[in-house]
């Protein structure tokens, strides 16, 4: 299968399938926004969370509101005041981008008082799911964490632009934690690991090192088979 370019997927990761429209609410000193998102396939996509962000200008406090999708993919933010917003959107447990990420242009809507800005659908597109599994056999983050301070360790993934993406956290035990991060697919990204707290081993029990980190190269195709990216957390580097 022949592999997509970085550009392709950022300029497809979400498609406005039908212009934005305005319907009047008369009394109204907000607006709202609606939609449905849908999934590459325009199949509705449930549970998603749609998020307007206003953007910043001079002398503007920021402001974002939001909410989630219904079975049939349809979302209604309200109450939002007039302003320029972006649209973001986040599917746990999937490999949907999120268009704030990922997009050079997310869906951009302009609310104005008493009016509801109706999207109509929002096409996602798909990517390659990163996943890591951190395993602490001596449930020591579990004894560390909100107790001591510096006591965690930080899983992320660097854009081709230089930003550091913190992983979510999907999957938390005693003894292990699942992360994950979808990216587009072609998009050349490094998967980080770091503690400054903690000793970590990779999965070919070599020791990472606190300053610099662990830095994985992934650039993946459509065809790229899943897999987990195991670390061990092996003892603190300070004690509590």
């Amino acid at each position: 299968m022949p592999r997509r370019t970085l550009t392709t997927i950022l300029l497809g990761i979400v498609t406005l399938l039908s212009p934005p429209r305005l319907i009047s609410q008369n009394g109204s000193a907000n607006g709202r926004i609606e939609g449905t998102v849908v999934a590459p396939d325009r199949e509705p996509v449930s549970h998603a969370s749609v998020t307007a962000q206003l953007q910043r200008s001079p002398g503007t406090a920021p402001f974002r509101a939001g909410g989630f999708t219904e079975p049939d993919g349809s979302f209604v933010i309200p109450n939002v005041p007039p302003g320029v917003y972006r649209v973001c959107i986040q599917v746990p447990g999937t490999t949907f981008l999120n268009p704030c990420t990922w997009s050079g242009s997310p869906p951009a809507v302009t609310v104005q008082a008493g009016q509801t800005v109706a999207l109509g659908e929002l096409q996602l597109e798909s990517g390659y799911l990163i996943r890591v599994r951190l395993h602490d056999a001596g449930r020591l983050l579990q004894a560390d964490e909100g107790r001591v301070p510096g006591a965690r360790v930080q899983f992320g993934v660097w854009t081709p632009d230089g930003f550091f993406l913190p992983m979510r956290v999907r999957t938390r035990g005693a003894a292990s934690r699942d992360l994950e991060l979808p990216v587009p697919f072609g998009a050349s990204v490094e998967l980080a690991a770091r503690s400054g707290f903690y000793d970590l081993t990779d999965e070919n029990n070599a020791r990472v090192d606190p300053n610099r980190g662990a830095a994985i190269p992934i650039q993946a195709a459509p065809d790229t088979p899943p897999r987990i990216h195991t670390f061990h957390l092996t003892g603190r580097r300070a004690a509590p």
